[in-house]
Parts: C-alpha cells; sequence; structure tokens
C-alpha cells in the first residue's frame, strides 16, 4: 500500500520506443515518426500549426540528416534543406515564384 496515495515509477527514465504521434490542440497532427530508445530514427514528419509547412525528412540517431523537403499547405514544394550527419543545416534552397 502507498502512503499519500503517491505513485513511484519502477524506473528512473523513460525511453520512447515505436511509433511516436504528436498532436496539437487542435487534434492536427504536429510531428510523427519513430524512435529507437529514446532517439527520433527513421523517416518524420513535422507541420506547423495550420498545415501552412510541412516537412518531410530522416533522423539519425535523434539529429535530422541528409535531405529534409519543406511544402506549403497544397503540397508544393517550397526548399529542401541538408543537414550533416551531426543535425546542422548545411544547405537550404528556396525557390522563387
Amino acid at each position: 500500500s502507498t502512503e499519500n496515495n503517491q505513485y513511484f515509477a519502477p524506473f528512473l527514465n523513460c525511453l520512447h520506443h515505436g511509433t511516436y504521434i504528436n498532436y496539437y490542440e487542435s487534434g492536427a497532427v504536429k510531428d510523427s515518426g519513430n524512435y529507437v530508445n529514446g532517439l527520433k530514427q527513421g523517416i518524420w514528419k513535422e507541420a506547423q500549426p495550420g498545415n501552412e509547412l510541412t516537412g518531410v525528412g530522416f533522423y539519425r540517431e535523434g539529429f535530422k540528416t541528409g535531405q529534409w523537403k519543406y511544402y506549403d499547405k497544397n503540397g508544393v514544394l517550397k526548399y529542401p534543406s541538408r543537414y550533416n550527419r551531426n543535425g546542422k543545416q548545411i544547405s537550404t534552397h528556396h525557390f522563387s515564384r
């Protein structure tokens, strides 16, 4: 029996592992992808409120890596960005219309 109705977790740290979906209060998806032992891994999709811009790309051991593509609310590619293996953005190309 526990005193004062307190809950004590059976572990000190809780790591995400598996499919993850995060939502805005409106119910729209904020971001989604997979975690492996607490780190983002594989393909992820991120969206701004109102789906004004959506990004799709890969995470490697918790860092954005390779090419990410960012689309407007109509699904038109606005710009690609490249990230190095440490998650640092190394290039971006904005399309002029």
